[in-house]
């Protein structure tokens, strides 16, 4: 089955095919169409490398993080191998030595009675009536 058009019918492009031509007419324009295709050539090389770098670096980023999670499951695994012997709970460890630790302690401890003392020296001071609180 032919359709057959009238002749007083324009012949209908899709609308890129109507604009590919336009402005060409035999002289100087072809050249800033190699000019514009080869900018657009670079624009497209330079994308590609960008993609390409990306790519490059997310692969090597996954290799690291494979690697650094096969570290971190061997740890695991060595800790709960390792017994907690009679300990019973979570074990705790202190990044200072034992002697800052200790002198930090005491600090605290001293600071604490310090705080106590003036809160019985407050109690103990004379009342404005006279009296002494117990």
């Amino acid at each position: 089955m032919t359709i057959e058009r009238e002749a007083s019918e324009p012949e209908v492009q899709p609308p890129a095919q109507q604009n590919m031509f336009e402005g060409s007419n035999g002289s100087n324009a072809g050249q800033t169409d190699q000019k514009s295709r080869g900018s657009s050539r670079q624009k497209g090389a330079n994308s590609l490398r960008r993609l390409k770098d990306r790519i490059d670096f997310t692969v090597k980023e996954l290799y690291r993080l494979r690697e650094e999670n096969t570290s971190l499951h061997k740890q695991i695994d060595s800790l709960r191998a390792e017994e907690p012997g009679s300990v019973d709970g979570t074990s705790i460890v202190f990044t200072e030595s034992p002697d800052v630790l200790r002198s930090q302690i005491e600090g605290y401890i001293e600071a604490i009675d310090r705080s106590i003392d003036l809160v019985k020296h407050s109690d103990s001071s004379p009342s404005p009536s006279g009296q002494v609180s117990d």
